[in-house]
């Protein structure tokens, strides 16, 4: 904004005016528009305001008021104070805008409140575009920087040499390594497509983590799977070495078949596109499903669906296997909370009829609950009736598919990751009407 303004701009971060010492804090914050008014017109940039704005973390024991409450008074002061011919803009960010006391948000202080969302596809497309062109994929757009190193020099006894000034050496230039066929648009609709809710940032570190792969196997170029794997490394984690037996790993194969099949034969779940048991980060393996690009409504029928997919992995084992193992704890974990929200949050069952409670996601126990002791027993079996519901349908789903079971375990116990592709030679075609 200051930039195409050709204004002066002041930056700062809400934490710059805590201080142990007591009118420090309101002390910068005079000093701060002081400035602001001697080179305005310009523009204010406070960011993290919360680490001030926010009342809640500077009450104190007895009541008085702490430093940062001060300091958000001296701040609360200085905002009414700006005429408007005074020409000073006064910009703010947080990532906890619920935090921010209510007096700074009325009119008059801060005026306007912008909600930045994460990109959606076309953005995320321009943006992996952008940070492609600035690396060596093959296309010829590809225009990446080369950072010289300056040589450190020494005397006969180590100490550094300060080199006399010299004229300004032109950047260098490196030969660009072309690739036919390949293109950085498709390359971008391709990550943008399997990358729905990613920040700008996440997106450079992708690219980034691709480059760095690509470097240390000493390639040319970074290949489509160097960014594809790049991907998981950011988004899952990093891949390490495998330490599970063999019989474990079968255990987990199993399991990730189970959640795979499960949603590839539900019409209402999302594409299945790859299934791994390369260990990465803190999970054995995992089923990657497309994401949704926005925070759809889900029906009735998808949450039991959710349900069916989540519960596939211990209905595997226990078909494969004969027993069930450790592993599905933050599935049995998620449909818990599923079936409890469906009833308590979302309306949705016999007992609580259309009342909605809002989650306590912050204190638990018996003395927080916002509803009846009756109620809460009731929700408990009316959620433990659904959850057994859905495992009996998975039961009798994975029953009827257990050859295929078998077969896409095996498949993926001896190449450690299997594609859609892979999918549909054994499981066919998904069913019609399916996302």
């Amino acid at each position: 904004v200051a930039g195409e303004a050709n204004t002066a701009f002041f930056t700062c971060s809400g934490a710059d005016f805590i201080e142990v010492f007591g009118g420090s804090g309101p002390k910068r914050v005079r000093e701060l528009f002081a400035e602001a008014r001697a080179a305005a017109p310009c523009v204010v940039f406070i960011d993290e305001i919360d680490a001030i704005g926010s009342r809640n973390s500077g009450r104190t024991m007895g009541g008085g008021s702490s430093e940062e409450n001060r300091t958000i008074n001296q701040l609360l002061a200085e905002l009414d104070g700006l005429m408007s011919k005074e020409a000073i803009v006064v910009v703010a960010a947080t990532n906890y805008p619920e935090a921010i006391d209510k007096a700074l948000l009325r009119e008059g202080r801060f005026d306007r409140k912008v909600n930045i969302p994460m990109p959606d596809s076309q953005a995320r497309q321009e943006l992996f575009e952008f940070y492609l062109n600035r690396v060596v994929t093959g296309d010829p757009n590809c225009k990446p920087k080369i950072m010289k190193m300056k040589e450190r020099k020494v005397d006969e006894k180590g100490n550094p040499v300060t080199p006399a000034p010299a004229s300004k050496e032109p950047e260098p230039t490196v030969p660009i390594t072309i690739v036919k066929g390949v293109d950085n648009k498709v390359h971008a609709k391709t990550l943008a497509d399997r990358t729905p809710g990613v920040s700008p940032a996440q997106i450079a570190t992708i690219v980034n983590e691709a480059a760095l792969a690509a470097a240390v196997k000493d390639e040319a170029v970074i290949t489509l799977p160097y960014l594809q794997e790049g991907i998981d490394d950011v988004l899952i984690g990093k891949r390490h070495r495998q330490r599970m037996s063999d019989d474990s790993l079968r255990r987990t194969a199993y399991h990730e078949c189970g959640h795979a099949i499960m949603a590839w034969l539900s019409p209402l779940q999302k594409d299945v596109i790859k299934i791994s048991i390369i260990p990465r980060g803190r999970a054995g393996g995992y089923t990657q499903q497309v994401q949704d690009e926005a925070q759809e409504p889900q029906t009735d029928t998808f949450l039991f669906s959710q349900l069916g997919v989540l519960l596939g992995g211990r209905v595997a084992e226990r078909l494969l296997m004969g027993d069930i193992s450790t592993g599905a704890l933050d599935d049995l974990q998620r449909a818990t909370k599923i079936a409890v929200d469906k009833i308590l949050a979302y309306g949705m069952g016999k007992n609580a009829g259309q009342l909605a409670f809002k989650p306590n996601e912050r204190n638990d126990g018996r003395a927080w609950m916002a509803y009846s002791e009756e109620l809460h027993s009731k929700v408990e079996a009316e959620a433990r009736d659904l959850v057994n519901k859905a495992y009996e349908h998975t039961l009798k789903t994975l029953g009827g598919k257990s050859a295929e079971l078998k077969k896409l375990a095996d498949l993926l116990l001896e190449r450690k990751e299997v594609a859609k592709s892979d999918i549909v030679a054994i499981l066919g075609e998904r069913p019609a009407g399916s996302k």
